[in-house]
């Protein structure tokens, strides 16, 4: 049975939760960004193989309300305003289940250009939190692939943001994003670190 948009989402949510349960040891250390406060975590993903996920986590000193009205609920005019990285920024549809299906296309470092559909929406989310996932969809109705434009593949991406006070906030972010095409696995790791750098960069100015 073909799965709808939804419920590819919350089926990647369910994947993305058992990983995040691992014990540390599962994870093996990549990288340190010791001005950031975090360190990277590569994880092998036994159903994903094709690209390592990546792990991070931190404490960010500013409220739970502000990071998410700031980073997570902008719009995307103001996401490609913030990232000058990404080119084409927009918001294709809600879902019945409330879940926005996105697409963009982003300059990456190293390689070319890259696209992305992908449907993206908040679970477990109370006053103290919220676990925000998003994976990648094949769906030619809503953005047909043009020729020359590589399909990234991001197989999940999550964003866990937890309250630890009224001015701090403990995030943890969680990839597998497969850049697709003809890209060396040396190459994969080092956009991995730097995304999870971009990322906390970003939070940082937050503080």
């Amino acid at each position: 049975m073909i799965q709808s948009h939804d419920q590819s989402l919350e089926a990647t949510y369910k994947h993305v939760k058992n990983i995040l349960e691992l014990p540390q040891s599962s994870f093996k250390s990549s990288d340190k960004f010791k001005s950031l406060g975090t360190e990277s975590f590569k994880y092998e993903d036994p159903k994903y193989t094709s690209s390592p996920a990546f792990k991070a986590e931190g404490i960010i000193n500013a409220s739970l309300q502000k990071i998410r009205k700031e980073q997570f609920e902008i719009s995307p005019e103001e996401n490609m305003r913030r990232n000058k990285n990404v080119k084409v920024s927009k918001l294709i549809k809600v879902t019945e289940k409330g879940y926005s299906i996105m697409f963009e296309e982003q300059s990456v470092p190293i390689i070319s250009d890259r696209q992305v559909l992908f449907i993206v929406g908040n679970f477990e989310e109370t006053e103290n939190g919220v676990l925000i996932v998003g994976t990648s969809i094949e769906d030619e109705s809503l953005a047909p692939s043009v020729k020359g434009k590589v399909r990234a593949i991001n197989n999940y991406s999550a964003f866990k943001l937890e309250k630890i006070s009224e001015n701090q906030t403990k995030i943890t972010i969680l990839f597998q994003i497969d850049p697709a095409g003809s890209v060396p696995g040396f190459v994969k790791g080092k956009l991995g670190n730097k995304r999870v750098e971009e990322l906390f960069t970003q939070y940082k100015k937050l503080e």
